[in-house]
């Protein structure tokens, strides 16, 4: 009892010498090195010196994986609603922009406050949140996606202007991501991180806000600011990008057009408030977690008119210019080879290729060209119908024709490359999802470089309007100017990609428009352009959900003479001057599924039958589309590669390995 007196005393005493002395307010952390948040203003009710301070101090805690932020500074924060607000607008800024946060809540969260005698008022002196994953696995899930953000960053040229890093991210996340349509039937934990940049990274999909999420991480790495913009009214989210001086608006989810892999829309890419206006953003309740005003920002339409608006596929970096390709304006059916260098404003076309596209039967087709650019090293690779071409800066070759199975099941709707892997998509519409089949380019012998000097010609970029097509269409290809070059970087990418997208289905002879809540979806037709509605955002503290996908329309032209369509989907079949260049040269190609690297121990026997079988592929699909759950032993076996995640990366080992069986 004495030792214990004893002890009182002496903390008494040192708590009565402690305040007695002068009131000193210490850094949140001073070794600590903030970004520069002074873009931030006075958020809400807050001053410009607590914004700062609730900026770093949370921030702070991000760094050091805290479930709390210290706010006692030298301006008391009370205790009010519109103080709370404010903190928490701060802290959804900083989750939503920097990576330091892609792994914390946006729910369950909380606040601590202590009552100050002087002032008679409580000061706010904690704030506490949480995050989506267990602290036992936060360090390595947590330097797995930033290596993946690394992987990303790596792709993007430090030469480049900051419209062409935005227009590269643009082009990458629609191509290597997917909108998650199935988010709504997952449980809390799981639909949570479909609205996070995690989520994108760690599954290959996700809503809305996932895409805006990671796009605002990926431009503030390249140190370009792009806040969140929300709607309450649309359920939707997007963002506000600041380059050179300007605001502009872009939609990354809505320029999604996740029906065909590298079909990329442009319609909400750096546009004005009237500009997102006319693809249907047109609540007036926009704002930013830190309350910009969205009135004053006038957003600038600088860009309204440039060369990516009317490109068919996504914008491709190609031998220092962009390559992209347009419509034939006299003829929906003729796609148009461009390229542009926008440091020097220098623009020109390399060739045109005229076919009969999409033929559905012998009395019908598919109006328009929906063909697809890729870069593999120094060659353009586009797709035809019923081939793979590429171009070598002179001519134009076929990579790869499809055999008479394929032609009989459909064509040829998308593509992209990942490494030495060009994957393909088969499909009977363009509106419908179909199988997705590999080419290894590392085994193609293509034909030698050949660099033309440069032909300038001018770019139109206004709309196209709808032709019929003629009842007679023969095939050519014509090649006209191309850019030289002199260097070329190329970088493998990680292969993220799979064939989860949503499938829909098209049978109409008639034009209907459509609409969907979750996700914007332009018919594949020149006669008329669907709607769409908005799709999910999740606030602070709750959460909303979409509404569900529904049929895509097709509008379908019928020709006055069958026998002449037979003709043309006859025609297609077959390139002349492609098969006379291509005797000389002998192309390899295997069938393979989307691969990365070669996992140090394979297990996969997820099923626990002691074989690794299709079974097993069919129990891994299931856990990812959150259909079941797999136990702790089964996410062992899943994990092929090792990293402490389970997802589409080990899906892909898993497929590789039981077609090398």
């Amino acid at each position: 009892m004495r030792k214990y007196n004893r002890l009182r005393a002496f903390a008494v005493a040192v708590m009565m010498a402690v305040c007695s002395a002068p009131v000193v307010v210490l850094p949140v952390q001073a070794e600590t090195e903030y970004p520069d948040f002074s873009y931030l203003g006075a958020v809400g009710s807050l001053s410009e010196y607590q914004t700062q301070f609730v900026a770093e101090s949370i921030y702070n805690a991000l760094e050091n994986h805290s479930t709390g932020a210290d706010l006692s500074c030298s301006e008391p924060i009370f205790e009010t609603v519109d103080n709370i607000d404010a903190v928490r607008s701060i802290y959804a800024t900083l989750i939503t922009s920097y990576e330091i946060g892609m792994l914390a809540s946006k729910s369950g969260l909380g606040y601590q406050a202590q009552y100050n005698q002087t002032t008679k008022n409580f000061e706010m002196s904690k704030f506490k949140f949480s995050y989506i994953v267990s602290d036992s696995k936060y360090n390595k899930t947590y330097a797995n996606v930033v290596s993946q953000l690394d992987e990303i960053s790596a792709l993007v040229n430090d030469d480049w202007s900051d419209i062409e890093k935005a227009l590269f991210l643009h082009e990458y996340i629609t191509m290597h991501f997917c909108y998650d349509n199935n988010f709504k039937s997952y449980d809390t934990e799981r639909e949570a991180e479909c609205h996070t940049a995690y989520g994108m990274l760690t599954y290959g999909m996700g809503v809305c806000d996932g895409y805006a999420n990671l796009y605002s991480i990926l431009l503030q790495r390249e140190g370009i600011l792009a806040p969140l913009v929300t709607s309450v009214a649309l359920e939707h989210a997007w963002n506000a990008v600041y380059l050179n001086g300007e605001w502009f608006y872009v939609d990354v989810t809505w320029d999604d057009d996740d029906r065909r892999t590298g079909s990329t829309r442009h319609s909400n890419f750096l546009k004005d408030f009237e500009g997102m206006q006319e693809t249907e953003h047109f609540s007036e309740d926009w704002s930013t977690y830190y309350g910009l005003n969205i009135d004053a920002l006038g957003a600038s339409d600088m860009y309204s008119n440039a060369f990516w608006n009317d490109s068919i596929c996504a914008v491709q970096y190609h031998n220092g210019v962009w390559v992209f390709a347009q419509k034939d304006e006299e003829n929906q059916q003729t796609a148009r080879y461009r390229w542009i260098d926008v440091h020097t404003g220098d623009c020109g076309e390399y060739f045109t290729d005229t076919e009969m596209w999409n033929v559905i039967n012998k009395t019908s087709y598919y109006l328009g060209s929906f063909t697809v650019i890729g870069v593999y090293e120094d060659y353009l690779i586009y797709t035809a119908p019923n081939a793979i071409m590429y171009y070598n800066g002179s001519e134009n070759f076929s990579l790869y024709d499809l055999t008479e199975d394929e032609r009989n099941t459909g064509r040829i709707y998308g593509m992209h490359i990942e490494g030495d892997t060009l994957y393909y998509e088969l499909s009977a519409s363009p509106n419908a999802k179909g199988d997705t089949y590999g080419i290894d380019l590392s085994k193609v012998e293509f034909a030698p470089l050949e660099l033309p000097a440069i032909t300038e010609t001018t770019i139109t970029t206004e709309t196209t309007t709808t032709t019929m097509p003629a009842t007679t269409t023969t095939i050519t290809t014509t090649t006209t100017t191309a850019k030289p070059t002199t260097s070329t970087t190329t970088t493998t990418t990680k292969a993220t990609t799979t064939t989860m997208k949503p499938t829909t289905e098209t049978t109409s002879v008639t034009t209907t428009e459509t609409t969907k809540k979750t996700k914007k979806t332009t018919a594949t037709t020149e006669t008329t352009t669907t709607t769409a509605k908005p799709e999910t955002t999740t606030a602070m503290a709750t959460t909303t959900t979409a509404k569900p996908e529904t049929t895509t329309a097709m509008a379908t032209t019928t020709t006055a003479n069958p026998e002449t369509t037979t003709a043309m989907a006859t025609t297609t079949t077959a390139k002349p001057e492609t098969t006379t260049a291509m005797a000389t040269t002998t192309i390899e190609t295997t069938i393979t599924q989307p691969v990365t690297t070669e996992p140090p121990v394979l297990s996969g026997d997820i099923d626990g039958d002691e074989v690794v079988s299709v079974a097993d592929l069919i129990v891994f699909q299931k856990y990812l589309h959150g259909i079941t759950t797999i136990s702790e032993q089964q996410f062992t076996f899943a994990d092929l590669n090792d990293d402490g995640a389970v997802n589409v990366i080990d899906l892909a080992l898993l497929k590789k390995y039981l077609i090398n069986q």
